[in-house]
């Protein structure tokens, strides 16, 4: 798995001082005192909470539903949570009861009704009874996501130069590897066909005229290089590829750079025949020949031979505009590197294939090829990939929406998206037109149809057309929610409506958002919690609080 523990947890809250946290009602009262180390995130009506050394959970109703008697513990997911109870591994319902247990070395959450867990140096996949999917065999694993989980494995022997390396595939919910991202484009065997047919018709032809290799001396056959007569240097170099005549390499590398295509396909083909690793480098340079014969062979040959070698000329070949010397350029790719993955997000999964980054679709086929230097999953219908050093966004078909100019890109929501050039930050529409430029020296994503900005360290808000709905006349400032942001003036925060109209005065230390009708804010020194109309409904007492989730707040006692 990517991470390295096997509980993954969102800490809401951690106390470094020493107050414990409680949990308190909407009227202020203590439902649980404090006695808390630390609390996280709700996840599925619980939240996991630390006492000492042992973890328990509390729910939305803010009372203890399992006490902490666990070494571990991770949040619920799809029913069930990971926990650890006297060194072992246990996945609890939320009554806190073991469903089932295992020697798991690691274990993770359930995601589309199957969770990843170890066993030793192999992973497999625990259906909700417990039951294996897959027993643990693979040497890395992730969580299913839109149907397909990624997995790592050594596949049995074939002839590809990647025998005994982990490889990366994709497994349904049957248990069954459907993708492997080493074999996602099919060995070209039509193309590779017509070239042995044109490597045998040379064969064909030398033979009806009388010429014959053998019989002949090595040095009676590369003689007939110095021939003045294209026909015999032709047969020269088939010969020392049909008879693999080391000694006739530097002559096949020399006719590489022939003008006469005929030339330079032998000797492609004859290094092929001769596996020449020496010849690598000159039978990269042909990668770039103008002839589209030549061309494919020298990628058919390259792969042939193998060895250590920059496939970065290789991976330039996916972004040519003939689909058989695109589709032939990665058929080798992923015969000379191992090809990686992620999890599926719209559809779309990223595969890296040397450092470089694209997609695949559920059905495993390439679309869009790796030409990224870097790539997120796709979010909202666009993915932010970066290229040229600088960072863009695609479609689904790989189609650029706009150009590759940002220093950084964050993803599109509610059709904006806000992004950096020249360290200055702006908001763009989806088309890639500028919605704001990039002027700001920080931006936001809309709330409440409003953007935060800071200009010059001071803050305002932008409206969905760009334009400044309110000044930049804050020290600080916050997020809308409820109608409601927090701004900081002469020292102290108060609030402001989405008209920029003050509506709570500034007389507060800290403040924070509304959630459920209710603001945490510090009022010298102490936490309360205000009401829209900035009036007190639970008087500052606390020495930390946090915002009201589902009527329930933690708090730290004094």
């Amino acid at each position: 798995m990517k991470t390295a523990f096997f509980f993954l947890f969102v800490i809401l809250l951690t106390s470094c001082s020493g107050h414990k946290f409680g949990i308190i009602g909407m009227d202020g009262r203590y439902l649980l005192a404090p006695q808390f180390d630390d609390i996280w995130s709700f996840s599925e009506g619980a939240a996991v909470f630390r006492v000492g050394d042992y973890f328990g959970y509390i729910g939305t109703n803010g009372l203890i539903v399992i006490p902490p008697v666990f070494q571990k513990a991770s949040s619920f997911s799809e029913g069930l949570a990971v926990t650890e109870l006297s060194n072992r591994l246990y996945y609890i319902d939320k009554t806190g009861k073991p469903v089932f247990g295992g020697f798991y070395t690691e274990a993770y959450g359930f995601h589309e009704g199957f969770a990843c867990v170890k066993e030793g140096e192999k992973y497999g996949y625990l259906d909700k009874n417990g039951g294996y999917l897959v027993k643990p065999s693979f040497l890395y694993a992730e969580d299913f996501s839109e149907g397909l989980a990624l997995v790592g494995y050594i596949p049995g022997k074939s002839s590809s130069h990647l025998n005994g390396k982990m490889r990366f595939g994709y497994i349904d919910k049957a248990g069954k590897i459907v993708i492997e991202l080493n074999s996602l484009v099919p060995e070209p065997k039509e193309l590779f066909a017509k070239m042995t047919a044109q490597a045998e018709s040379f064969h064909i032809k030398f033979q009806q005229t009388g010429k014959k290799p053998e019989g002949m001396t090595p040095a009676e056959i590369l003689g007939h290089l110095k021939s003045q007569s294209i026909d015999d240097k032709l047969f020269a170099l088939w010969a020392i590829g049909e008879l693999k005549m080391k000694d006739g390499t530097r002559a096949l590398v020399t006719a590489l750079t022939n003008s006469d295509p005929s030339t330079r396909f032998l000797a492609v083909w004859g290094l092929g025949e001769l596996m020449a690793v020496d010849a690598i480098l000159p039978l990269i340079q042909r990668l770039n020949d103008t002839d589209k014969t030549v061309k494919i062979a020298a990628i058919r040959t390259i792969v042939k031979i193998g060895g250590e070698f920059s496939l970065l000329p290789l991976i330039a070949l996916l972004r040519d505009t003939d689909p058989d010397i695109r589709n032939t350029a990665f058929w080798a790719v992923q015969n000379l590197t191992i090809i990686k993955g992620s999890g599926f997000s719209e559809g779309k999964a990223i595969i890296i294939a040397d450092e470089l980054y694209g997609y695949i679709d559920l059905n495993g086929a390439v679309s869009v090829m790796p030409s990224f230097a870097y790539a997120f999953p796709f979010f909202n219908g666009f993915a932010v990939v970066k290229k040229g050093g600088y960072f863009g966004y695609i479609d689904h078909s790989g189609k650029p929406a706009g150009e590759f100019r940002y220093d950084t890109a964050a993803p599109f929501e509610n059709g904006f998206a806000v992004v950096q050039s020249n360290l200055l930050y702006g908001m763009i529409g989806a088309s890639g037109n500028w919605v704001a430029p990039a002027i700001y020296d920080d931006l936001y994503q809309y709330s409440d149809g409003l953007a935060l900005f800071c200009l010059s360290n001071r803050y305002g808000y932008l409206d969905k057309t760009g334009n400044v709905a309110i000044k930049p006349i804050f020290e600080n400032g916050g997020h809308f929610t409820g109608g409601l942001a927090p701004v900081k003036g002469k020292g102290k925060y108060g609030y402001i409506n989405i008209k920029g109209q003050l509506a709570i005065p500034f007389q507060y230390d800290e403040a924070g958002s509304f959630h459920d009708g209710l603001a945490p804010v510090n009022f010298m020194g102490k936490w309360g919690f205000i009401d829209q109309n900035g009036e007190f409904i639970i008087k500052p007492s606390f020495s930390d609080a946090y915002p009201f989730v589902k009527d329930i707040a933690p708090v730290k006692g004094e």
